[in-house]
């Protein structure tokens, strides 16, 4: 079954959240519906899912579930690795789902980012324009 806006929809509602939030970034899916993990993050949120719990499923959770906390991955601390991206939200976007339905929102877009405290060059973002 392909995401879709309405069961996720339901599901939050219902209190249910994916344990490990990441995106699908396959061949077929980056210039969309996917995009990128800060799209999938803003669509779960503007379903309802709250922020701070997307954040920690894609970053905190699946770290811990590989072990990879221990070398210092998903969180910040002094002397740390430094993999960091700063968002802000853009103004509303259409963002589809797979089944091919939109909504109307505001998307996280990265504007600095990190790996191991040296800064990456930022792509601009492959979705669809403004509604």
């Amino acid at each position: 079954m392909p995401y879709s806006f309405e069961v996720a929809r339901r599901a939050i509602a219902d209190g249910f959240l994916p344990d490990i939030l990441s995106s699908d970034t396959s061949a077929r899916n980056w210039r969309g519906p996917v995009f990128d993990l800060p799209t999938s993050i803003s669509k779960l949120v503007a379903l309802g899912a709250p922020l701070e719990e997307c954040i920690r499923r894609a970053t905190v959770a699946p770290t811990q579930l590989l072990g990879l906390d221990t070398e210092g991955y998903g969180r910040l601390a002094v002397g740390g690795r430094a993999d960091v991206t700063v968002v802000n939200w853009t103004d509303e976007v259409t963002l589809p789902d797979a089944a091919g339905n939109t909504i109307l929102a505001p998307r996280l877009e990265p504007t600095v980012v990190l790996h191991a405290g040296a800064e990456v060059d930022i792509v601009p973002w492959r979705g669809l324009p403004s509604a």
